[in-house]
């Protein structure tokens, strides 16, 4: 095809022929105009232009989208004859119908005559608007994790490289940690700025995640820091977690820091202190004891054996078995009670063995682990029949110790809340899938009610025998009994795997409807409702699924019609446009949906109900009023979401309402 002018030589007409299959975007215009001249293959494919609409005609009569933003540097081009080189430039273009922002690398080159005149320029352009878009997620992505850095309560750093550049730290980092200026530190190499960590273990650990891609961290590892003001011994929490690059081999160190050394000053202080409060104890003739909760050993002072009235070196059920009977309900309810609580406190008799029973009065903390599993219980006895004197003492003692051990058990506690909101999570996912189990389970109530109808109708005695009545209901026995089992087997199978990919089948919407429609035969007969509905795709989904999705809808729609008129349901669908999408919430935009809409003319409800009735459990009406579980709706937007998909609610109290299902065209499996 030869779109050059009759003026061009056979050479410049061998130069556009060539040019006509180039890999890029090539164009020539000519005049004050910009007539085109030529134009490539890959050109017209990039503006979405037809040659005979393109070629011959001037650029901004084919093109008038694009006029304000490349008129200027044409014209440039043509007077002063110099090229002008764009790169990722915006140019938005009415392609195939609809305006798109895209990005171009381009070149506009001067094309001169003899007398060195430009008479028209040459556009070489390739369309980058992919790399542009992707360079765009990339840098959103980068800049959320800094943020995510910059706002973190915890001192964070990015160290990069195997040189370890402090590529970047947040400010609780500077100033609880390093305590460095800002300036002195970023861009500079970790080693270089602290060079005390080169005689520490921190050197060789960065290498080991570096080569190894495996994160490691440590409790309350010593770690000498010297900052502005002077070299600090500190403890510390530590997680060195490596960053992958696309590859997936590690690039840097993200590097997460909590300060613990008033913690494990405090501990040491406490435990200097327990040795004064042993002193002191044995002093004022109190009786001291420790029990390991895992072991069940059992240590005590001597003065414990003195109150407790026996010998040294008993075990915990021996001494245990000294207090008297009417007693041993009250240590036994006071020791249960302090796995809980972290305190013991009890009073009661204690049998001698030389005869008699003294009161002790037993005083106790329980330690736990990091997992809060009770591990250890230190207690105090104090004989209250001789030592009267000493009440107030200990009380005093006791309270400064179980405030001490409290304020620890506190910050263990703390260390340990974000393992305990990881659980609890994993209690909620438990609940919710033994939920959805219930929810589908219910949905096997329509096919029995089916079967049973079905079975009374052919037991009758009374009505006229009908060979082909009996056939009928015979099959349409059959076929819910055949629909409960595939209920059963999925809902067992959903129970005990997660969805796979491969789950998702090609499924016609069409024979969906028509087998809940089957089911809800005798509904819809009883209610003389009218079905109305379109032509409905077919799209990549699990069959059962699907089934119980518009079961639940069209059963919805059955239920809450009004008492004094007909039912009339109608099933809607129609390809959403990208303005649709984006105006949806939660859809992916790379996606084309599909709306599918069930409505009604039922008693509806009020607008400000649209989201609570997705809600687990939530009605808008009493049970005796409408029957159901109330899950009926949240199992629709679960099934919805394994689809990737989405379902709103649109209605008035009085005058009906919409379910709006959106489902992609296809599914990534």
């Amino acid at each position: 095809m030869n779109n050059a002018t009759p003026e061009l030589t056979a050479l410049e007409r061998r130069f556009i022929e060539t040019m006509q299959g180039a890999p890029v975007g090539i164009t020539i215009f000519r005049g004050e105009n910009f007539m085109v001249e030529m134009a490539s293959d890959k050109y017209l494919e990039l503006v979405g232009r037809k040659l005979e609409d393109f070629v011959g005609k001037p650029l901004f009569e084919s093109l008038p989208e694009v006029k304000s933003s490349v008129e200027p540097f044409l014209n440039a081009v043509l007077k002063t004859g110099v090229p002008y080189y764009g790169k990722e430039f915006p140019v938005t273009l009415n392609r195939y119908g609809q305006n798109d922002i895209a990005y171009f690398n381009f070149v506009y080159q001067p094309v001169k005559e003899n007398d060195e005149q430009t008479t028209g320029i040459v556009v070489i352009a390739s369309e980058v608007t992919e790399l542009v878009v992707a360079k765009d997620k990339l840098a959103q992505r980068e800049s959320h994790f800094r943020d995510l850095v910059m706002r973190s309560p915890i001192p964070m750093t990015v160290f990069k490289g195997f040189e370890h550049e402090i590529e970047l730290a947040n400010d609780i980092m500077f100033d609880k940690v390093w305590r460095r200026k800002r300036e002195d530190v970023l861009g500079r190499k970790a080693l270089d700025v602290f060079p005390e960590l080169n005689s520490q273990k921190y050197p060789e650990l960065l290498y080991r995640v570096m080569t190894t891609g495996v994160s490691h961290s440590e409790k309350e590892a010593i770690a000498y820091v010297q900052g502005d003001d002077m070299m600090r011994k500190m403890y510390l929490d530590f997680t060195y977690a490596p960053i992958f690059d696309a590859n997936q081999t590690p690039y840097g160190v993200m590097i997460t820091v909590i300060d613990v050394t008033e913690k494990v000053q405090i501990r040491e202080q406490i435990e200097k202190a327990e040795k004064s409060a042993r002193l002191a104890i044995e002093s004022a003739k109190l009786g001291a004891y420790e029990i390991d909760l895992v072991t069940d050993e059992m240590s005590t002072s001597d003065r414990f054996n003195v109150i407790w009235g026996t010998q040294k070196g008993l075990t915990r059920k021996q001494y245990a078995s000294r207090i008297h009977p009417d007693d041993i309900e009250t240590r036994r309810i006071a020791h249960e009670l302090s796995l809980e609580s972290g305190v013991l406190q009890y009073e009661a008799r204690i049998l001698w063995s030389a005869g008699g029973s003294h009161w002790v009065k037993v005083n106790g903390t329980v330690l736990y682990d990091n997992e809060r599993k009770p591990i250890r219980l230190i207690g105090i006895a104090q004989d209250i029949n001789d030592e009267k004197h000493f009440y107030s003492e200990l009380q005093r003692q006791v309270q400064e110790r179980t405030e001490e051990l409290q304020a620890v058990n506190e910050e263990i506690a703390a260390t340990n809340e974000e393992l305990s909101e990881s659980n609890h999570l994993l209690v909620e996912a438990n609940k919710d899938l033994e939920q959805f189990n219930y929810a589908a389970s219910h949905d096997l109530q329509e096919p029995l009610r089916k079967i049973q109808t079905f079975i009374n109708l052919l037991i009758d005695g009374d009505r006229i025998r009908n060979e082909d009545s009996d056939r009928d209901y015979l099959t349409k026995i059959s076929n819910s009994a055949t629909r409960m089992k595939s209920i059963i087997d999925d809902l067992l199978s959903y129970s005990h795997n997660t969805i796979k990919d491969h789950d998702h089948v090609t499924v016609d919407l069409n024979d969906v409807i028509k087998n809940v429609l089957e089911d809800l035969e005798l509904v819809v007969r009883n209610k003389n409702a009218l079905i109305e509905l379109d032509e409905l795709p077919k799209i990549k989904a699990i069959p059962t699924q699907m089934h119980q999705l518009f079961l639940n809808l069209i059963s919805n729609a059955l239920k809450f019609s009004k008492a004094s008129i007909s039912p009339m349901v109608n099933i809607r669908t129609r390809l959403l446009t990208n303005e649709d999408i984006v105006s949806y919430r939660n859809l992916d935009q790379q996606w084309d949906y599909f709306e599918v809409s069930v409505s009604d003319n039922g008693i509806g409800f009020s607008e400000k109900y649209a989201e609570y009735i997705f809600g687990l459990f939530k009605r808008l009406h009493t049970k005796s009023t409408y029957s159901g579980t109330g899950i009926g709706l949240t199992l629709c937007k679960k099934i919805a979401r394994n689809h990737h998909g989405e379902i709103y609610a649109k209605s008035e109290e009085g005058v009906g309402t919409k379910m709006i299902v959106l489902l992609p065209v296809s599914v990534k499996v």
